[in-house]
């Protein structure tokens, strides 16, 4: 009897070992697994940090490309603008006199002008 019982507590130690031992290899296998995985994330955010750097490379060529539509434009209408001018004007210019006197000093002397025959107040 107590052989029987050495032995079923043998076979059960070794089954017990087996198990554990199958555990620690999958275990293993898990995180041979995990590590790969962490690899392939590294290289995946590697290749987001060149396609942002990339977008902000193309975001700075589009903004110079913008100024430059943008000045183009600008000279475009311009030139267009002087055509136009040159078009409308086809009269000769006509001289207009020019009155050096200030302002104020043609508002006194016309001040007389408009003032009050003698006698009247207002």
């Amino acid at each position: 009897m107590t052989n029987l019982r050495s032995m079923l507590l043998g076979i059960l130690t070794l089954l017990v070992l087996a198990g554990q031992l199958y555990v620690f290899w999958r275990q293993s296998q898990i995180m041979k697994s995990q590590g790969k995985s962490a690899d392939q994330q590294t290289r995946l955010m590697e290749a987001q940090a060149n396609i942002l750097r990339s977008q902000q490379e193309l975001t700075q060529l589009q903004v110079e490309w913008r100024r430059y539509e943008a000045l183009g434009t600008f000279y475009r209408i311009a030139f267009d603008l002087v055509e136009e001018f040159k078009k409308a004007n086809v009269q000769p210019a006509a001289g207009m006199p020019v009155d050096f006197v200030h302002t104020r000093v043609r508002c006194f002397a016309k001040q007389d002008d408009y003032s009050l025959p003698s006698g009247m107040m207002w």
